[in-house]
């Protein structure tokens, strides 16, 4: 079986190597035509609502044309629909042969896809707020901010404390039993969209009045700059869209296992004939 990486957004391959003599190296097999691109729209919409991150290792068989015909996949944490996802990435690549008149026919691969590389990382609440009270200017900033982060985000309103796109998520990736669980948290620990906008607002309005920071919207919700996501947090008092994400998320992974490590290559089906004749083992080295 060849051995496939997934290096940054997209998969690399890296069918090695394997020296016919100390000078002399054969090429690999097959590489990638046509890459699978991944993008945070194939995440599995619940875990990605639960920052949740995930490993799956996919393994496929392919046509003659370089396109696989069948995928399995495992993945972990189990239970979030890594697993079909990740085979519906595989699809999208295209392999090609690289020796004069082979194909990739018959042929198994296997690849890992990690989901969540990105998530910025869920803090607890902080203490209650004891600063200083907002200045009307503030305030005013704050709304701003607020309705800037709407417009790039292409708000669509939602009513009750869980969004269409969760409701439908939770019914489709989750089985009966974790999704009944799930949507009671969030009704617990969640907010209403009034109450988001709210509290977003005395947030924003809270970190103004920290002396160090700019009154620049862009400045003020870099959220990939740790003193921005502190300051956040702190602003926050408890409250907030932060603390109600870590609260539902501590509540459900407290229940479910939403640990992660990398997932191992399934077995391959009984019915899957692939080649025999491969000239040299996959690559055992790093990814």
């Amino acid at each position: 079986m060849f051995s496939l990486s997934w290096v940054a957004a997209f998969v690399g391959l890296f069918l090695a190597s394997h020296e016919a003599t100390q000078e002399t190296a054969v090429p690999p097999r097959v590489s990638w035509l046509n890459p699978p691109q991944v993008t945070p729209d194939d995440y599995p919409v619940v875990a990605t609502y639960l920052n949740v991150r995930g490993n799956a290792a996919v393994t496929c068989i392919a046509n003659a044309d370089g396109y696989v015909r069948e995928c399995v996949a495992t993945a972990y944490p189990e239970g979030f629909g890594f697993e079909q996802t990740a085979i519906e990435i595989a699809k999208r690549g295209q392999l090609k042969a690289n020796w004069d008149g082979d194909t990739p026919e018959n042929l198994t691969f296997s690849f890992n896809i990690p989901f969540g590389d990105n998530f910025d990382e869920l803090l607890p609440p902080s203490v209650p707020w004891d600063g200083p009270e907002p200045t009307d200017d503030q305030l005013s900033l704050a709304k701003n901010i607020v309705e800037h982060i709407k417009s790039i985000n292409g708000h669509v309103p939602f009513e009750g404390k869980i969004p269409k796109e969760i409701k439908a998520a939770l019914a489709s990736e989750l089985a009966p039993e974790n999704a009944a669980f799930l949507n009671e948290t969030i009704n617990s620990h969640g907010l209403t969209e009034t109450e988001n906008e709210a509290l977003s607002i005395r947030m924003y309005a809270r970190m103004l009045t920290f002396s160090e920071v700019e009154n620049r919207i862009e400045r003020i919700i870099d959220f990939s700059d740790p003193q921005v996501r502190a300051r956040m947090i702190r602003a926050e008092g408890g409250e907030g869209w932060n603390s109600a994400g870590w609260r539902i998320n501590n509540a459900y992974c407290s229940r479910y296992d939403c640990t992660t490590r990398r997932a191992e290559e399934p077995e391959t089906p009984s019915h899957w004939h692939p080649r025999d004749d491969e000239p040299f083992p996959p690559y055992q080295g790093a990814d």
